[in-house]
């Protein structure tokens, strides 16, 4: 009997950590509170004591399910700083969630083979495995609710429909061996065997919770492997920074060592009265100081290193360039999502201008416009597109870079609910209009 009492305050404990683990994914924690999560977790243990408490007294579902919502209620008040309205929403929907867990994992039995409902609840090793369906159930249940929506649990859409199909096969076939566990029972098979089928449903329900922790930890390391590479991009891009400034100081070193040459030069053609040779001069001086290093400084360190780096690069490739750079204080991107959204333009820019038989040019204007952060790019290039049903696509060769640089540029677009236009007529054009947060930053 004391093993029984255990196992009922063990499911309890479990039924209320799920409730716990959905609340600190859901919820955030109020910051004047000190130790929050001890506090938590021990505050979730009197919760599950006051419920196996309740059903230890023989209370009514009813009145356990009212007073348990309440309390959790009440709980996620003192501890999380979310409205009303958003802790009671997932306080019902939890409870929602463990009665539908119970109707699966108790009552479909007991409706589809006409079994008696004293065969779950007579107590066991019977009992053990029925309740442990239902705290798989809801694990599933809970699982689903707190990362579909998760950013950084990573998975595609083909491991996201397996993970759920192979759900529903491991889930289909659990519930159908505790209902043979039933059924044997029920023609008096030997207790032995009965037991081993049902030790074999516990060991099948505790493999498909270790593949449901498998599946989080490898959306979230790939999330992190995302993140990291993302975080190298960035670094390089700041290293490069670091060299284009460096490089600038050497060149303004040579041009101020150079100056009193130049100035001697000048003099010397003034008073000689030779300005048919002086403006020629100054032309050329001219360029040479528009060709030296170019250092942007629109006041945001991520537009500022990409558009340095591969300005620098066009101008390695002799591309000339013309930009006009005013950001806004708040942007409606990321630092992450900007350096890749600028880079893959810069790019594309970059190697059309390289098949060019024209003088190659490169054109970038970034600004406010009408409540909206306004990108425009344009380039020559070979004249070659390559359109399939009205998309724009690559023309590079890589098959594996078969376009990523605009379908990229598109997604970063679209999630931050902007939308992108391409010109291609005698030029290539690209312009991108992304909404900015007008609370936060001055208008266009």
């Amino acid at each position: 009997m004391t093993v029984n009492y255990l196992w009922e305050f063990f499911i309890d404990l479990l039924e209320i950590a799920l409730f716990g683990h959905l609340a600190q994914t859901r919820f955030e924690f109020r910051n004047s509170i000190i130790h929050k999560t001890l506090l938590w977790d021990i505050t979730l243990f009197v919760l599950a004591f006051c419920v196996f408490f309740m059903n230890l007294a023989h209370v009514s579902s009813e009145v356990v399910f009212l007073i348990s919502l309440l309390i959790n209620i009440i709980a996620s008040k003192i501890f999380f700083s979310n409205e009303n309205i958003v802790l009671i929403v997932w306080n019902v929907l939890f409870m929602i969630l463990a009665m539908l867990s119970e109707e699966i994992g108790i009552l479909i039995p007991i409706h589809l083979f006409h079994l008696e409902i004293a065969d779950l609840l007579a107590g066991g090793i019977l009992r053990y495995a029925s309740t442990l369906m239902y705290i798989v159930f809801l694990s599933f249940f809970v699982f689903v609710c707190c990362h579909i929506d998760n950013n950084k649990l990573f998975l595609n859409l083909t491991e996201k429909l397996s993970f759920f199909f192979l759900s529903i096969v491991y889930l289909f076939i659990a519930e159908s061996i505790l209902t043979v566990t039933i059924k044997l029972n029920k023609l008096h098979i030997p207790q032995t065997f009965q037991n081993q089928l049902t030790i074999f449903c516990i060991f099948f329900l505790l493999c498909y919770l270790a593949l449901l922790i498998f599946i989080y930890r490898l959306g979230v390391t790939r999330y992190k492997n995302i993140e990291y590479s993302r975080l190298q991009q960035i670094q390089q891009l700041e290293k490069k920074e670091f060299e284009s400034i460096h490089q600038m100081n050497k060149e303004l070193r040579v041009m101020k060592h150079d100056l009193s040459f130049h100035i001697n030069v000048i003099n010397q053609l003034l008073a000689e009265k030779n300005y048919t040779d002086l403006s020629n001069y100054m032309q050329q001086f001219k360029n040479s100081l528009n060709a030296s290093h170019q250092i942007i400084n629109s006041g945001n360190s991520v537009a500022d290193a990409v558009l340095t780096t591969y300005i620098h690069e066009a101008g390695q490739y002799g591309i000339h360039t013309e930009y006009m750079i005013h950001l806004p204080d708040q942007l409606p991107l990321s630092d992450i999502n900007l350096c890749s959204l600028l880079s893959n333009i810069c790019t594309n820019a970059i190697e059309a201008c390289k098949q060019t038989k024209e003088a190659p040019f490169f054109k970038c204007v970034i600004k406010p416009y009408q409540d909206t952060l306004f990108i425009h790019a344009e380039n020559n290039g070979s004249g070659q597109y390559n359109i399939q049903n009205g998309i724009l696509r690559s023309t590079k060769n890589s098959s594996d870079e078969h376009g990523i640089g605009l379908k990229r540029i598109k997604s970063i677009a679209e999630a931050a609910g902007g939308y992108v236009t391409i010109s291609t007529k005698e030029i290539f054009q690209i312009d991108i209009m992304i909404p900015l947060d007008t609370d936060k930053t001055p208008g266009g």
